[in-house]
């Protein structure tokens, strides 16, 4: 069976993975565990909608929303919108198909114009489009494992003010989240992928494809002593030996990918 596949666009996701990334190296992102859809689950081991994939979809949300109301809702305060709808090819009513659906006859106003922007266009961005601009915008995100990094470092400031009596069923002890016990295949394969079969720090072969070497291990780039957390964001794939050069209070990655030629 093919891996599952998405028909990326890049009509937005370019736009919104910059946009992303300033805000968390600039520090003005919102608290990733304020939007956290499953808090515990997500802290204490891998799992495929991850902290990133919330934080994401929420930024999103938070962008279709200012440009669509706080922006004021003008004449063409929903032309991006609709634009990137058109790319994905989703069926988006008009202003005047939507007032024919409620029953209420359409008047090309202003305010009929915001109420078709805030009552329709709104909650359809956010239901159909932002699922998929979100799976592109992940895919380029969890690419930049130095943006990973500070994004876990917000992160690890959020976990480090908690307190085991508080939440005993993830901490080791206080600021401290408990060592997840297993990687699962699925995250063991992406991270190869990513990775391309090379060690993240020293970009040793890992693929064991013309040697017997390549004995891999997966690491978390902010250390679990330092507020990191088993969130497949602060994953990566290091050989045996950088593994064990890497201590557990140091953050230590790169940006170094193979280039096509």
């Amino acid at each position: 069976m093919f891996p599952k596949q998405h028909d990326f666009k890049f009509c937005a996701s370019y736009k919104l993975a910059d946009s992303i990334r300033v805000a968390v190296f600039e520090e003005y992102c919102d608290p990733p565990l304020d939007i956290a859809s499953d808090f515990d689950n997500q802290v204490l081991k891998p799992t495929k909608n991850s902290l990133l994939h919330d934080y994401i979809t929420h930024y999103i949300n938070e962008y279709f929303y200012f440009y669509l109301m706080d922006a004021g809702g003008g004449e063409c305060a929903g032309d991006e919108i609709t634009q990137w709808c058109m790319e994905y090819q989703l069926s988006l009513m008009t202003p005047e198909e939507y007032y024919i659906s409620v029953g209420i006859e359409w008047i090309e106003d202003e305010t009929d114009l915001f109420e078709y922007h805030t009552e329709y266009l709104l909650d359809f961005a956010s239901r159909s489009l932002t699922p998929l601009i979100q799976t592109e915008v992940f895919n380029l995100l969890f690419s930049d494992r130095c943006f990973l990094i500070e994004f876990n470092k917000v992160i690890a400031l959020e976990i480090q003010e908690l307190k085991v009596e508080e939440c005993p069923n993830i901490l080791k002890k206080d600021g401290v989240v408990k060592r997840a016990t297993y990687w699962p295949t699925w995250l063991e394969r992406a991270l190869f992928c990513r990775e391309k079969g090379l060690c993240a720090i020293c970009k040793t072969d890992l693929s064991s494809i013309y040697h017997t070497g390549g004995k891999l291990a997966i690491d978390h780039m902010v250390p679990l002593n330092l507020g990191g957390i088993n969130d497949a964001s602060n994953l990566q794939l290091l050989c045996q030996k950088c593994n064990l050069d890497k201590l557990g209070d140091t953050i230590v990655t790169t940006n170094l990918h193979p280039t096509f030629w």
